[in-house]
């Protein structure tokens, strides 16, 4: 099961370019190799790629707000993201005007995931920083032929896949069965996959696990997501039956069918089906000592239960949540969490999560997320500065709770860490704190 042997701290230093010690001069190049191997998941960072964002006179069919409000237009009522992305490297032709005034008095604006710059720019940082690539987040619900969320779903499908060739990194597609009909749900599943042949099956671009096209489904199993066993199974079989290899994203506690986890031996029989597995854990800790814990009376025992059958875990990790706004307008009727409930801490709690991963050793790692600023999990570029973000809303920078770093730290992060992963290098706290030393911080 050891993915590799642990090198000693300035062994590592060495190997990735940097002085003995990992002392001041502790960089590393933001660039990454032509064409990540897409024959493997090994050796990994992959993060989930939303791609739901939409803005009005995006050329999309739905023409309107996704995901970035409800009851439109944007106001601070109605907002239902809490993390302020960084949109200064986008003209402002291709980016959506909101109403919303900075402090100076400009305009805010934002993007779509319809428009092909903007994830073409996205898979461009994921190169620049060293990111391997992405599973696309593909919700079942909005995958009904010949219906609007689809057409918007198909460019979202066809730019990430473009960008993924030109940038050479890998994707993969999950299904997330939230809100699914469980009637419908092998259908749309067949639909869309039927639709994307020719990306899952013939491009390079795409993610394979022991030669086989990988396709994640993400909640079967859920208590909250409320489909029958026998249709999780028929699921599996009809995926099996196309010559494709399953990760499932499962509930943190499915090997124990407890708590999140749908309970019975039918359900952990079904868990043993798949060929990975991925535990979702994003809010299951907020610190240093619940993490370590889980590691120790979980994570650890989840892997070596999954070896015992013939399957590996990727654990999930995520750099803090804050879902405020999104909660506070789904539950009008319930007070909404804290925003920044679990604070990031200038990348150190995901810094610790993937040193702890690492050293099990994890063969790969699922990061949440890309590009979610709903729930506060997103890594790519955001604002660092609270003096840029709209006047009036309950909103995040990295400039939050005295953090102090660049827009574009956490995709530092993420390049790093895989670099020091895939060399087989100890992820550790001497070399984030070497890193906070040396990057430009925010005064």
């Amino acid at each position: 099961m050891n993915r590799r042997d642990l090198l000693k701290l300035g062994g590592a230093c060495t190997l990735l370019g940097i002085s003995q010690g990992c002392g001041s001069n502790a960089t590393l190049p933001k660039t990454a190799v032509t064409q990540v191997d897409a024959t493997s998941p090994w050796n990994k960072l992959l993060f989930g790629y939303q791609g739901w964002f939409g803005t009005p006179r995006d050329t999309s069919e739905l023409n309107e707000w996704q995901h970035w409000s409800f009851n439109k237009p944007i106001s601070a009522s109605s907002i239902t993201f809490d993390i302020w992305p960084d949109v200064g490297e986008f003209k402002i032709d291709d980016l959506s005007a909101t109403g919303l005034k900075l402090a100076n008095g400009n305009e805010a604006y934002l993007f779509s995931s319809f428009k092909k710059q903007m994830v073409d720019t996205h898979f461009r940082w994921m190169q620049s920083y060293g990111i391997d690539g992405v599973f696309l987040q593909e919700f079942v619900l909005n995958l009904v032929p010949g219906s609007k969320q689809r057409q918007f779903r198909d460019v979202v499908t066809e730019n990430v896949m473009q960008a993924a060739s030109s940038t050479g990194r890998v994707v993969a597609i999950m299904y997330d069965v939230t809100g699914a009909n469980p009637t419908q749900l092998i259908s749309l599943i067949r639909s869309h996959i039927q639709a994307n042949s020719h990306l899952i099956f013939s491009n390079d671009r795409y993610l394979h696990y022991n030669s086989k096209p990988l396709i994640g489904i993400w909640g079967l199993g859920f208590v909250d997501r409320n489909i029958p066993v026998g249709v999780a199974n028929a699921t599996l079989d009809y995926l099996e039956s196309e010559g494709i290899a399953v990760m499932g994203g499962v509930p943190t506690f499915w090997r124990q069918a407890v708590i999140d986890s749908q309970t019975g031996p039918e359900w952990s029989a079904f868990y043993k089906r798949y060929s990975l597995l991925s535990p979702w854990t994003v809010g299951r800790y907020s610190n240093s000592l619940e993490l370590s814990r889980y590691v120790e009376n979980t994570l650890s025992k989840d892997i070596s239960y999954a070896n015992s059958f013939g399957s590996e875990i990727v654990p999930v990790v995520f750099p803090g949540l804050s879902n405020h706004n999104v909660l506070r307008v789904e539950n009008p009727n319930s007070p909404p969490p804290p925003i920044n409930s679990i604070p990031r801490l200038n990348g150190n709690f995901w810094w610790n999560q993937m040193s702890k991963y690492s050293d099990l050793p994890a063969k790969s790692i699922y990061g949440a997320m890309f590009d979610e600023v709903d729930e506060g999990t997103a890594m790519f570029k955001i604002q660092n500065n609270e003096r840029n973000l709209p006047v009036g809303l309950d909103l995040l920078s990295n400039a939050v709770s005295g953090d102090t770093v660049p827009n574009d730290w956490y995709l530092t992060l993420a390049g790093k860490a895989t670099a020091l992963y895939k060399s087989g290098s100890p992820i550790t706290l001497n070399f984030l704190n070497a890193l906070l030393k040396t990057e430009s911080l925010v005064n």
